[in-house]
């Protein structure tokens, strides 16, 4: 597993950071204590606790006047004279660390060889390009794909839309697209999010789902923040999920019971154990840090409509402060949880130091909401069940976000294929136009992008330039294959016989008619030095001269539209190819160095070498 480095300082107990999103809740458990303390002081002549324990309950709706509908407080009037909201003030950010990988030629030999090289290289680069058009017209031209890919890459296929318009791919354009294929991978998780209609359609009918991948982002994005578990907790209960949806109802009450947990400045806890905050006891004197605590939870709650009838037994609130804390305490056994993920920093001395770390961060508040969710699905007079199935997309999520962390761009990929494809609209070839543009963007030099593309600094199609020309002038070459008949020239007699075989022909080119035919002028021909290039032999010949490759011919083609493909027939003249053998009489007479000329078809891959005058069609 790739490891990077990351930063992170938790500085524990300092209080809420003054950009930090705040809850709107109480803390409850705090205001209990200020309660108990004013209940049970000696201090004072009463009056002004009286009023101080008023000032407590205030915030919870309770007066002197509807106290008394508090089955826990109306025989009660107490307050902490000081308490820490128990807030973590933690900042890091996670910086990945980006991935690392790992005799003298005469001129004219030199000339031959280094043409030989070229035209290996530049055949396969126009292959290469014709391969790339058809890639970017499937990723432009098929609606669905293109819903997936735009919602996966939205800046990225904006210029692949772009740069197919053309037919005309430079090397630099592939370098910026894929330094855009990287931005569009880095904020894939963000993508996810809002592009979600387009990316997973399937979940259309499935609200619950789509609000917890909120979830998971806003877990995903508070943690690059440095947020600790409180915060993200309140920061969860603020996202804009559906109206009335089960999850917005969830993480509404987890940040209500979250605030209402907050442990004293002295506490070793962010959180009160629930384990401190028992049932209330028949013996009610034996219970009055948890009197306090569920009578203002109570209030509390009965803010909330769906948990109001859990609090009620026809249609009216329990009075019995055993039944109806124990029905509370079901909802604060949380606490334990949160507590393990303020845990999960506290126990790796205040740093995480890998993606590995902070994924595992993630996971333990993912814990926290699982179990909090477990408890309330238990509890069937809520009716906010969420099924097992729907939950997991929080980890879905956190995989997902793992390599994008990383900046593991094909695992990215792979990941959101394999956690979310079920949601997709699933079709074999989404997988390859998706990586064809993760491994773009996985390139980490020169060297890995011209392996992968094969880019150079002349338009790799630039074959499509003349097809797109009314005219077009051009020192052009080819590469294919070539068939026909041959005529070698004795002193007394013409040999004819047919030939076959690779054709490697430079010359002039002359394309007219719209683009679609093609006038060709040869004169070399380096088809046996392709081939061997094409074999991978990188032999240099020292002993090579011009005139061994002297072909000079002409040619009529045709070129096939929107490839680099050209068919046509061609007649050339070979001097000094042969060595022949006929009869005159009796004697068998051998002829060395005999010219010929052949009369053949070719289909070619075109392979301009530079333009020498060109006329578009809309000039």
């Amino acid at each position: 597993m790739k490891t990077i480095t990351v930063s992170l300082v938790f500085m524990v107990f300092i209080g809420c950071s003054a950009v930090a999103q705040q809850s709107k809740n109480p803390n409850v458990y705090l205001d209990a204590l200020k309660l108990l303390d004013a209940s049970f002081s000696n201090t004072g002549t009463g009056a002004p606790q009286n009023d101080y324990f008023f000032e407590v309950v205030k915030k919870y709706g309770l007066n002197r006047s509807n106290i008394v509908s508090n089955p826990f407080l109306k025989d009660f009037v107490p307050s902490v004279r000081h308490a820490n909201n128990g807030s973590l003030t933690d900042d890091f950010k996670i910086t990945p660390v980006e991935k690392t990988s790992a005799g003298s030629l005469s001129l004219q030999a030199a000339l031959i060889n280094g043409t030989a090289n070229f035209m290996a290289g530049r055949f396969k680069e126009e292959v290469l390009s014709a391969s790339i058009d058809y890639i970017f017209k499937a990723i432009v031209k098929n609606t669905e794909e293109t819903k997936l890919t735009r919602g996966v890459f939205p800046k990225t296929y904006a210029l692949i839309e772009e740069l197919y318009t053309k037919h005309s791919y430079y090397s630099a354009d592939l370098v910026y697209l894929k330094q855009v294929a990287q931005y569009d991978l880095n904020q894939l998780p963000d993508n996810l999010v809002l592009n979600l209609d387009a990316i997973l359609p399937k979940l259309a009918d499935k609200p619950d789902y789509k609000d917890l991948i909120l979830a998971a982002h806003g877990i995903y994005k508070n943690t690059k923040k440095g947020n600790n578990t409180e915060k993200i907790i309140t920061a969860l209960a603020a996202v804009k999920y559906r109206d009335g949806g089960k999850v917005k109802n969830i993480f509404s009450l987890l940040d209500l019971v979250s605030q209402a947990l907050i442990a004293t400045k002295n506490s070793p806890n962010i959180w009160v154990s629930s384990d401190e905050l028992p049932p209330v006891l028949e013996e009610r004197n034996k219970s009055a840090q948890s009197i306090f605590f569920y009578g203002l939870l109570f209030e509390q709650l009965k803010t909330i409509p769906f948990i109001r009838p859990y609090l009620m037994e026809g249609g009216v609130y329990i009075d019995d402060t055993k039944v109806l804390s124990e029905k509370m305490y079901k909802l604060i056994v949380v606490s334990d949880k949160l507590n393990q993920a303020a845990d999960y920093v506290k126990n790796k001395k205040a740093e995480i130091a890998s993606v590995q770390d902070a994924i595992g961060y993630m996971k333990v508040i993912e814990e926290v909401i699982i179990e909090f969710n477990g408890e309330i699905n238990s509890i069937k007079e809520l009716g906010i069940v969420i099924p097992e199935e729907a939950i997991t997309i929080l980890s879905r999520y956190i995989d997902l976000a793992e390599p994008v962390m990383q900046r593991d761009y094909q695992r990215a990929i792979a990941s959101m294929l394999i956690e979310f494809g079920k949601y997709t609209r699933v079709n074999e070839v989404y997988n390859k136009h998706l990586t064809f543009i993760a491994q773009l963007a996985d390139v980490k030099s020169a060297a890995d992008m011209e392996a992968l593309m094969n880019a150079y600094a002349l338009p790799i199609g630039s074959s499509s330039i003349k097809r797109q020309s009314t005219f077009n002038l051009s020192v052009n070459g080819y590469v294919g294959l070539t068939g026909g008949t041959e005529k070698a020239y004795g002193s007394f007699v013409n040999q004819s016989k047919a030939n076959i075989g690779l054709t490697a022909p430079i010359g002039i080119s002359s394309t007219f008619a719209s683009g679609r035919l093609t006038a060709f002028v040869s004169l070399i021909d380096l088809g046996s030095v392709v081939n061997q290039r094409l074999n991978n032999d990188t032999t240099s010949y020292t002993d090579f001269k011009l005139e061994y490759f002297f072909t000079p011919g002409v040619g009529l083609f045709y070129n096939v539209p929107k490839i680099p493909v050209t068919a046509g027939i061609h007649w050339n003249y070979i001097p000094n190819l042969r060595t022949i053998k006929y009869e005159t009489g009796a004697a068998t007479i051998t002829e060395t160095n005999r010219s010929v000329s052949r009369f053949n078809v070719s289909v070619l891959v075109d392979i301009p070498f530079f333009t020498l005058f060109n006329r578009t069609k809309n000039e």
